[in-house]
């Protein structure tokens, strides 16, 4: 089993049916590599996407079809299972963004990291993801789930981010945590 990011473009020239497939050209880089049982996570572009929430659905794929146009091979990856995300997820909320070369349409992601974010996003629901505390000292955070309710004092948005990327955040900037919506570092943790 294999994960990849797939950008999805609403209107676009492919035949996606939402919760039932995914549509392709084999031609595009990774397109050749996805296969039967492997799960795709359907991301927006920048430009179609509202303060970074791009991640919009995750579908595992049960069976591709192919067909010749011209000199072109399509094919469309038909779920067996499918998750849309209402509203969608930023890159932020899952971790951090996994993919290697943010120009593909489709990026396959590690291992490891694939599997951890597939489990996060099928087992994600957002009435459940209960607040838990930071102890900015030690990094430490309490019991809980791998979201944290965080607030910025200069956008004023609340936003639930990854406990990983609050961690990340805090060993790496002095200046503490980077709002991702504002970019601003007037963000604090929820109690």
């Amino acid at each position: 089993m294999s994960v990849f990011f797939v950008i999805q473009k609403p209107e676009s020239i492919y035949s996606d049916q939402e919760g039932n497939c995914y549509d392709y050209k084999t031609s595009l880089p990774n397109g050749k590599q996805i296969q039967e049982g492997d799960w795709l996570i359907l991301s927006l572009t920048n430009k179609t996407s509202k303060f970074g929430q791009k991640i919009i659905a995750i579908g595992q794929i049960e069976t591709i079809d192919y067909r010749r146009v011209g000199q072109d091979t399509f094919a469309t990856a038909n779920y067996s299972r499918f998750k849309p995300f209402d509203p969608p997820l930023t890159y932020e909320e899952i971790g951090g963004d996994p993919r290697i070369n943010k120009q593909h349409a489709m990026n396959r992601v590690n291992e490891e990291v694939g599997e951890n974010i597939i489990s996060f996003l099928v087992n994600y629901n957002p009435e459940s993801s209960e607040i838990i505390t930071l102890n900015k000292s030690n990094n430490q955070t309490g019991k809980g789930s791998r979201l944290i309710l965080c607030e910025c004092k200069s956008c004023g948005c609340k936003i639930r981010l990854a406990r990983t990327w609050i961690n990340l955040a805090l060993e790496n900037f002095e200046s503490g945590l980077i709002c991702p919506i504002c970019r601003e570092t007037r963000i604090s943790v929820e109690n």
